[in-house]
């Protein structure tokens, strides 16, 4: 199905269903199409396994943030490098190290607050992280 869009079916389906007052946008997470820091909250729930570049990912979430916002990223990705499991195969992708508390705070987000998530039906590990970006 290479080069086939089902996000437009799925936006098209929760605009059906938010009503008014709710917009919402194609989009990939490299390459927000918002811009610069106009968010206040944001809002990643898993996901980020899906994503070609998480580092340019999280930097373009900042970028969007305005100073102050915050993120929280729920995902089930450990607080640390698992050494064994499914969640070891996503993390031997190219630019993934540490935890997802350690890419947060990479993009220039402050981290503060890490909980585990258990337990989780689909995943050993899934951690809740909030952040936010600085003034």
């Amino acid at each position: 199905m290479v080069g086939v869009d089902l996000s437009t079916g799925m936006i098209r389906h929760a605009a059906t269903r938010a009503g008014t007052g709710a917009a919402f946008v194609a989009g990939c997470a490299e390459r927000l199409p918002f811009a610069g820091a106009v968010f206040g909250l944001v809002v990643v729930t898993l996901s980020m396994a899906h994503w070609w570049d998480v580092a340019a990912g999280l930097g373009e979430i900042r970028r969007v943030m305005a100073p102050g916002a915050v993120l929280v990223a729920a995902e089930t990705m450990p607080a640390s490098r698992p050494r064994f499991g499914s969640a070891a195969l996503w993390w031997r992708r190219p630019g993934v190290r540490g935890g997802l508390p350690s890419l947060i705070a990479a993009s220039g987000l402050r981290v503060r607050r890490v909980e585990p998530i258990r337990p989780v039906a689909v995943a050993h590990d899934a951690v809740l992280v909030a952040a936010d970006r600085p003034r």
